[in-house]
């Protein structure tokens, strides 16, 4: 494993920090037998290209995900060329992103940001552009806001979920204002303590701890005291016992 800022200049400690908690997971997700892993549960380079091309579709996502954060020495080039053959077969946004966020901490940025961009502004939504949206943050491009904002806003509740998950990325530009939006990422999730899905609201306070939101104690007390969710409640109780 190796995940680094490579160079990207929002790429952020905590982002990092969520990706090395679950590298292991995608690992897992692999599904590879053990001749097909080193002595340090590391997946061969020949097994991560052979995963690249897999149908399964939770496979070539892992793989992509895997081959921007590890070090490969001279077998490299081989998965960069791996990277940019998935990304020329076009295929699911979610595999797509991944591929070309790899292909960014690989060194590859230009071609990067270029196909998260394509996939952003795809004439038909996938449910993964808050994605797309995130990785470009972390190159300094901040233009999938709005969409990052309006799926924190969906109908779906898996869907606000996720891109509340992600909105950490945008706290180095809070209070800017960008176009017809202020970014606000401390009121977006603080309005979400409210949210009509409880699987949404007992992650928020994690979130904001995340965040390191001022005046945490003083909310985080009201909805322990005040949720109809034990379970909310109990997450806020947790943070609130961290914070003590």
């Amino acid at each position: 494993m190796h995940i680094t800022a490579a160079g990207l200049p929002y790429r952020t400690e905590n982002l990092m920090r969520r990706e090395r908690d679950g590298f292991a997971e995608m690992i897992e997700a692999l599904a590879l037998p053990k001749s097909q892993m080193d002595s340090d549960g590391m997946p061969s380079v020949l097994a991560l290209i052979d995963c690249l091309k897999s149908d399964a579709a939770i496979v070539p996502y892992a793989a992509a995900f895997i081959v921007g954060r590890i070090q490969a020495g001279d077998a490299q080039p081989k998965l960069d060329a791996a990277l940019r053959d998935l990304l020329q077969s076009h295929p699911e946004a979610d595999i797509a992103i991944e591929a070309a966020m790899s292909l960014a901490l690989r060194g590859d940025l230009k071609n990067a940001q270029i196909a998260l961009q394509q996939l952003l502004a795809a004439p038909e939504s996938t449910g993964d552009e808050y994605k797309a949206a995130f990785y470009l943050a972390q190159m300094g491009d901040v233009s999938g806001y709005p969409c990052m904002l309006a799926a924190a806003q969906d109908e779906i509740p898996h869907y606000r979920l996720m891109a509340l998950r992600h909105m950490l990325v945008y706290m180095p530009w809070q209070g800017i204002q960008m176009g017809d939006f202020v970014i606000d990422v401390q009121k977006t999730l603080v309005d979400a303590l409210k949210d009509d899905a409880e699987m949404v609201r007992m992650e928020i306070p994690f979130l904001l701890e995340e965040i390191q939101l001022p005046g945490l104690k003083n909310l985080l007390e009201t909805v322990r005291q005040n949720d109809d969710s034990e379970m909310v409640r109990d997450a806020a109780n947790l943070v609130l016992e961290r914070l003590q």
